[in-house]
């Protein structure tokens, strides 16, 4: 037995049956707390990691879709640059190259 629920028990001449509540009631109020305290805890972790979860999945979606398209882009223009330059060294300068040394060896027969 607790000194203290011995004195009350003492004075009293009952049981120690207010220390008894208010122990019941600040077992309840620790438990209540610690309780709000880890699901708190609990819930501002996984928030925290999900938001962060998220949040890089999509950065890293978005990354991945704009570089994907940004590279089609510019290697569809780089291609038609380079298209358009192709013909115009195959159809004017080489053609004429090709057709000069031609007539020239054609016509030295």
């Amino acid at each position: 037995m607790i000194p203290t629920m011995a004195f009350i028990h003492f004075l009293t001449g009952k049981s120690s049956g207010i220390l008894s509540d208010n122990l019941a009631f600040y077992l309840a109020y620790l438990l209540a707390y610690l309780l709000a305290f880890y699901l708190t805890y609990l819930l501002a972790y996984y928030l925290t990691y999900l938001l962060a979860f998220y949040l890089a999945y999509l950065l890293a979606y978005l990354l991945a879709f704009y570089l994907a398209y940004l590279l089609a882009f510019y290697l569809t223009i780089w291609h038609s640059i380079w298209h358009i330059f192709w013909h115009i060294f195959w159809h004017s300068i080489w053609q004429i190259f090709w057709h000069s040394i031609w007539h020239i060896f054609w016509h030295s027969i």
